[in-house]
This record gives structure tokens, sequence and C-alpha cells, in this order.
């Protein structure tokens, strides 16, 4: 005689004899427990989510660094201001003085007055006006800490 073997728990797996009644996480199950479980143990099971064997998924790269020069994050923030459009103009150029003041500060650029030169071009050809851009500008370096 063959002894027909039951899961008994579907959270812990484990198996139990059909023919036992005591089960170790339900005890006392009913007969109508026992059969409705005999009949879900003999269903065909899909494997589990691992087994389907499909193709792993290949991991992407770890990004890389790149690591630009300060002449060219400079001008970078330049083109920025530059191409800012109008009535985001001032707030932009405020944005690339705090950037160029906190490169100042880090020491890749040494010359702060490069910097706001630099930026006030790109402010000029924006549309900004002389006295607006060197507030602006000695605004945003004051805030990274360099006074010009």
């Amino acid at each position: 005689m063959t002894a027909t073997v039951v899961v008994c728990c579907v959270m812990c797996g484990r198996t139990a004899l059909a023919d036992k009644a005591d089960h170790h996480c339900r005890p006392n199950l009913s007969p109508a427990d026992l059969e409705r479980l005999q009949r879900e143990a003999a269903r065909p099971k899909l494997g589990s989510i691992f087994d389907l064997r499909q193709p792993r998924r290949r991991l992407l790269p770890a990004p890389t660094v790149v690591s630009v020069s300060a002449p060219g994050r400079l001008s970078g923030l330049a083109r920025t201001v530059r191409e800012a459009n109008v009535g985001e103009r001032n707030s932009t150029l405020h944005w690339a003085a705090c950037r160029a003041g906190e490169m100042v500060t880090e020491g890749a650029l040494r010359d702060p007055w490069e910097a706001a030169r630099s930026l006030a071009e790109a402010a000029e050809h924006a549309g900004l006006g002389g006295p607006e851009i060197a507030a602006t500008i000695r605004s945003g370096f004051k805030a990274s800490g360099v006074v010009l």
C-alpha cells in the first residue's frame, strides 16, 4: 500500500501523510479539508518563478562617472545661461553663478573673474542688462562663499 503525501501547509511547504489527521500546523483537519488538500496536491503545479528557465536578465553596467574639466563645466554653464528662456534668464544666471562659485571654492577654477566674465557674456547674449547681470553673478558667487 502506498501512502499519499499531501502538502500540509502552503506557507511552510511541509508535507504529511494523507491518512493522518494530525498535521503539524493544522491540527484536527476535517475530512473535507484533507480531501481538498489531496486534490490540490494531485494537480500539476507550475514551477516557481525561478524554474521557468527564462534567460537571465543582464545587469546594466555601473554608470560611468565622466570627469569633465573645469573649463568644460564652465562652458556648459555659460551655454545654459545663453539658452535660457525669457522669464528664466535671471534665475538661470544665478544658478550658474552659484555652480561656478562652488567650482572656485573647490579649487577647480582658480580665477573667479574668468568665470564671471564667461557668465556675463552669456547673460548679455541671452538679453539681460549690465547692472542686473553684475548683481546676479555677485549674489551667486557670494552664496558659494566667493567674494568678487
